[in-house]
């Protein structure tokens, strides 16, 4: 399985629920509307024709802080664009020139123990979930156990 095939298979799709502060703090869970979703948990940025809007290190108050209120935005707008970069840095940009930048988590003082994901992409119709882990592998899961991964 080439794992950006899979995630390109987005492009033309609406998002139909973005959704990110509150008790999530800057966690961000988009679902696409043939029902595939991306979770994140390590730094992002959401930038508007270029200009830089917000990130994850603003505020997270529910509904009205800015990461909330960013994050919304995404929501019934078409998906013109993903990319992985060399790093497993994602991008997703709609329609509107609006994009999300993911950026992995660097861990210059830790050791990378690849116990934590960085971000994921859930596949519901396959069963199946892709972890993007802090070490800069990928696993695979079944979308309701984390135990049954295997790394790709």
């Amino acid at each position: 399985m080439d794992f950006i095939t899979e995630l390109k298979k987005n492009i033309g799709c609406n998002i139909v629920y973005s959704s990110s502060g509150g008790g999530n703090c800057s966690i961000i869970l988009m679902t696409f509307d043939n029902g595939n979703s991306v979770m994140t948990y390590c730094y992002w940025e959401v930038q508007k024709n270029g200009k830089l809007i917000a990130t994850a290190e603003d505020d997270v108050t529910a509904v009205t802080g800015l990461v909330a209120q960013t994050i919304r935005l995404f929501e019934n707008k078409k998906v013109s664009n993903i990319e992985i970069d060399e790093f497993l840095n994602l991008f997703i940009e709609v329609d509107d020139g609006l994009t999300l930048l993911v950026f992995r988590d660097e861990y210059k003082d830790q050791e990378k123990t690849g116990d934590y994901e960085d971000w994921t992409y859930s596949i519901p119709s396959e069963d199946l979930v892709l972890y993007v882990m802090e070490d800069s592998t990928i696993k695979a899961g079944k979308c309701h156990s984390w135990s049954n991964s295997l790394e790709l």
